[in-house]
């Protein structure tokens, strides 16, 4: 009698443990990255965040090897970093954590792109703010 019921008890145990696993993977997975869609970085490029407006800016547009500032405004913010990408190459760490200046301001100052060697003009900017990830994809001259 014992050896009927094993099989099922095993079966029980393997469903649950892959139903927690489901979950537990679910529960862990990061927020979703959304895009940021801009036409003029100088002029701004604004994006919502938890349900509010917000704005990124860049003092002028980004050219490899001269300073620029990113300053994001971000109602009820409590940290902003970003980090620059080009797609398909690895072009090191170019990570820059924004100081609060003011309640929910965040700036940067003398942020420098590194010269691509394969003459690559396409960036990314991987904005953090808080829990939430933005993608704004750029260019340089």
């Amino acid at each position: 009698m014992k050896w009927k019921i094993a099989p099922w008890i095993f079966v029980a145990i393997l469903l649950g443990v892959a139903f927690y696993a489901h979950f537990a993977r679910q529960a862990q997975s990061p927020p979703p990255t959304r895009t940021i869609a801009c036409a003029d970085l100088a002029q701004g490029c604004a994006f919502d965040f938890r349900g509010q407006a917000a704005k990124v800016n860049f003092s002028r547009p980004p050219t490899p090897m001269e300073g620029f500032t990113l300053t994001v405004h971000a109602p009820g913010a409590k940290a902003v970093a970003v980090d620059f990408q080009m797609p398909d190459m690895d072009m090191g760490e170019n990570r820059y954590a924004l100081k609060q200046v003011q309640p929910g301001v965040f700036s940067a100052e003398n942020i420098v792109l590194p010269v691509c060697a394969h003459g690559g003009v396409n960036w990314v900017a991987n904005l953090r703010v808080d829990e939430a990830t933005y993608t704004l994809p750029f260019s340089v001259r």
